[in-house]
């Protein structure tokens, strides 16, 4: 069976926030771009970063189960991916470990009913973009 959430490649750096997409997982093809958007890819929260162009592309094409713009935060070691504000968040608390679980979701089917919930709600609004865009014939 194929799974609806995006292929996770390799590890990379997202200290200087630059997107990470890459086509083929090869660092020669790494976009570089200055990241606007934090993606959580699974409920694991394997994670990356995109540009708009690319977070454009991974709306079109895969299932996620949350995203928000890039702040500072989100490249800081031991934050917490904060899912009713739409941010990471550097917990005060000592243990961001406990901070993270009590930020997840409660389980499996929740996650993948909210991402689904997330994905209708999105396929709308870019169908009647493009409906609009039709209309207009491409002009905003």
């Amino acid at each position: 069976m194929n799974s609806p959430f995006a292929p996770i490649g390799r590890e990379m750096d997202t200290s200087g926030q630059t997107c990470t997409h890459s086509p083929g997982d090869l660092a020669a093809n790494d976009c570089g771009e200055k990241a606007t958007w934090h993606i959580a890819w699974d409920a694991s929260l394997e994670n990356g970063l995109a540009c708009d162009p690319h977070m454009a592309d991974a709306l079109a094409r895969f299932v996620f189960v949350d995203r928000h713009r890039v702040g500072p935060e989100c490249a800081m070691p031991g934050t917490a991916w904060d899912f009713d504000n739409k941010r990471c968040v550097y917990p005060d608390d000592p243990a961001p470990t406990e901070a993270l679980a009590a930020a997840l979701p409660a389980d499996r089917a929740t996650v993948l009913r909210e991402a689904a919930d997330r994905l209708d709600r999105l396929a709308i609004r870019e169908l009647r973009r493009m409906a609009a865009e039709a209309e207009t014939g491409g002009a905003r």
